[in-house]
């Protein structure tokens, strides 16, 4: 059984090294993590090609920030081998712009047998919020198929 920083570290290498990816495009950095209180907590600095038209960043950008937080929750605080998304909810309240950056707090609420349960909020530094999340993650054990 791996421990908790064992897959932090897996799940953060794993993405940095898919070049080419949306995983590895943005610029995520552990800044804690909390094996009592299930969180993790990255920052990312927002760059010009996630911005919308309108100069704010796109809601597709901030779904992916929040979705790969509550992803790592997911598969760092779980033993399953892969930890697909199933449903991702996000609510906008806030803009944010280019080299603004943000904090995303994720939450892993309930790890069962098939699913597990996760929250997340990202922040600007001034500690505004800018969006909010939750979402479910299938608990996939097959490893011989699994890649993070």
């Amino acid at each position: 059984m791996q421990t908790y920083e064992e897959r932090l570290r897996h799940f953060i290498e794993s993405r940095r090294s898919l070049e080419g990816t949306i995983n590895a495009m943005v610029n995520l950095q552990l800044e804690a993590a909390s094996a009592d209180e299930r969180t993790l907590v990255f920052s990312f600095l927002l760059e010009e090609w996630e911005m919308n038209p309108a100069g704010h960043t796109h809601g597709g950008m901030l779904s992916t920030m929040l979705d790969i937080a509550m992803g790592g929750a997911a598969y760092t605080f779980s033993q399953a081998a892969f930890t697909p998304t199933i449903q991702l909810s996000v609510n906008f309240v806030k803009s944010s712009h280019a080299s603004q950056q943000l904090r995303v707090e994720a939450v892993c609420d309930h790890v069962g047998s098939r699913m597990i349960q996760t929250r997340a909020i990202a922040y600007q530094t001034s500690g505004e919020i800018v969006a909010s999340a939750v979402g479910s993650y299938a608990v996939n054990t097959k490893k011989e198929k699994a890649t993070v």
